[in-house]
């Protein structure tokens, strides 16, 4: 704790003033003029009092003695347990700008446009729970200085030809970037880190734990050396942008791919540094998931899982679809064939839209988008398990963390190779399948037929490939309901086929129509149940390796 020189009272560090102050004679400090009594000397780490979470095993630290009586990661009202800890001394650190009162009434823009958010969100003592947190980045600065040779292609058509020069263009070119960044907690997700940045590296000053008084910081699990494939690749976007810009000022374009110019700068990593950004933290839990509300404490940009809430989205909804049914009954007569085909188009769009909630379900569930999670849960797996569990692996390398020369042997190579263009071959050709599909679909009616019924072929096509393709998806998937595409894709198949029949009785097309509705209805529900997944999290338990340096 820092004692106040003036009358032995607490300091804090104050926002407003950017000083220390004393609670008792508001007497003010400049931050790098007070010390702790323990404070001897400035070393490669530090004493930290340590608070762990007994539920989920999450870990954040103080330089003081607090009373934590809840959990940021998994929102448990619990006391954490403490201990005393040495944690690495960051190098750098952006101090708080944004007070409490002022990151509350940021949100409340935010939530205030949420008008299906639950009103639990909203309460004024639920606010009171943002947690000010440190998150520690690793800021990289990257060189190089080299000679490269890009093919180029200069347009001279005119009005009557085309016309194309190209040219091997030859130059020097030397680059140096500051304030590239990644976040070095495996913790805190890649989804909020990259949301709420960027993060000035200008005001970046010169670490001292007074910063930290009154805050908590978390913790540091993962290693420099995790992010050097990202850098390098982040260095060498940068570096094509600017010389594609240079270039095109002299009518050049470049000629060749992204990745084959990228790779040619060649950069170096010149240093890097552990920084401390800041962040208002915000948990809401709910039936064993969370959902975070993060404010960037430099910038003021925000990034919230909200969920909706089931009754007011069922109000709306009822309210929105009673004058719709009156202006459709009043004014709009339609015969049975052509109203089942409409409510097959619509329940159609909305298998699409279902089909892809559960894919963004599956990728976030397996946090297959937070990149410092994946690098600490497999960065130290052997080469042995990469051969047999490829997959995952790819995963990582289509994250741009690893690229497949990064696996030591020939076999683990050649397996994650094989993954990434088994998975772009299977995608690619799902889609040439359903097009190729639907463009005989069309032939058929079109030349074929009288065109009376036969648009049912669509239904029928719509509801097997959306059958397939979400069985796959439902298979990585633990949480997402499923139950509605179920009944939807057989009410498409069912539906085209009457259409196909057509018969005689408008009762069976409205028997059917009606069906439909009720099945997508059903699927309504779920994809709701989804939405409300991906506003929330599962909760993880934490455990710590790696990076994390401990005395």
């Amino acid at each position: 704790m820092y004692i106040c020189p003036n009358c032995g009272g607490r300091l804090k560090f104050d926002i407003a003033t950017q000083d220390m102050v004393c609670e008792s004679c508001n007497s003010r400090f400049d931050p790098y003029g007070v010390h702790e009594e323990a404070e001897a000397e400035v070393g490669e780490y530090m004493d930290m009092v340590v608070y762990s979470c007994p539920q989920c095993g999450g870990e954040i630290y103080a330089n003081e003695q607090t009373a934590a009586s809840f959990c940021s990661y998994c929102g448990a009202s619990t006391v954490l347990s403490e201990r005393i800890d040495k944690k690495l001394r960051p190098k750098g650190i952006i101090p708080f700008q944004i007070g409490k009162q002022q990151c509350k009434e940021i949100y409340k823009k935010r939530i205030k446009k949420a008008i299906f958010a639950p009103n639990s969100l909203k309460k004024e003592g639920f606010l009171e729970e943002f947690r000010g947190i440190y998150m520690p980045y690793y800021v990289y600065t990257l060189s190089y200085e080299t000679d490269i040779t890009v093919e180029t292609k200069v347009d001279n058509s005119n009005s009557r030809y085309y016309i194309y020069d190209y040219y091997l263009t030859q130059g020097h070119v030397s680059g140096w970037f500051d304030g590239f960044s990644a976040d070095a907690s495996s913790t805190f997700p890649d989804s909020i880190s990259e949301t709420i940045a960027p993060y000035m590296v200008e005001n970046i000053r010169e670490f001292t734990p007074a910063f930290l008084t009154g805050f908590y910081a978390d913790n540091t699990d993962l290693s420099p050396e995790d992010y050097e494939e990202k850098m390098y690749k982040d260095c060498g976007e940068s570096s094509y942008n600017l010389l594609s810009t240079e270039l095109s000022s002299t009518s050049h374009n470049i000629n060749e791919s992204f990745d084959s110019v990228s790779a040619k700068f060649k950069p170096e990593i010149d240093d890097v540094k552990l920084t401390m950004f800041p962040v208002w933290f915000l948990t809401y839990r709910s039936k064993g998931r969370v959902s975070y509300a993060t404010v960037n404490a430099e910038s003021g940009r925000v990034q919230a899982d909200i969920p909706i809430s089931g009754v007011k989205y069922l109000l709306f909804s009822i309210l929105l679809a009673l004058p719709i049914f009156v202006l459709l009954n009043l004014f709009l007569v339609m015969k049975p064939s052509p109203l089942l085909f409409i409510v097959c188009l619509i329940s159609g769009i909305l298998l699409f839209i279902y089909n892809s909630d559960l894919n963004s379900v599956s990728i976030k569930e397996n946090k297959e988008d937070d990149l410092g999670y994946m690098i600490s849960k497999y960065k130290d797996s052997t080469d042995e398990y990469v051969a047999n569990n490829p997959t995952e692996f790819a995963k990582l390398m289509q994250n741009r963390a690893y690229t497949a020369n990064k696996f030591t042997t020939d076999e683990a190579r050649k397996q994650a190779k094989k993954v990434i263009k088994k998975s772009k071959d299977s995608g690619n050709s799902q889609v040439a399948m359903y097009l190729f599909s639907m463009l005989i679909v069309y032939f058929v009616i079109r030349f074929f037929t009288d065109l009376n019924g036969m648009y049912g072929i669509m239904p029928i096509v719509a509801g097997i490939f959306e059958f397939i393709a979400i069985i796959k998806t439902s298979k990585k998937v633990k949480e997402g309901r499923r139950l509605g595409y179920i009944f939807v894709s057989l009410a498409l198949i069912a539906s085209g086929i009457i259409m196909i029949l057509n018969p005689v009785y408008d009762y069976i097309y409205y028997t059917a129509a009606v069906f439909l509705v009720i099945t997508t209805f059903i699927m309504i529900t779920d994809i709701f149940y989804n939405f409300n997944l991906l506003s929330s999290r599962p909760i993880v338990m934490h455990t710590y390796k790696g990076g994390d340096h401990r005395g």
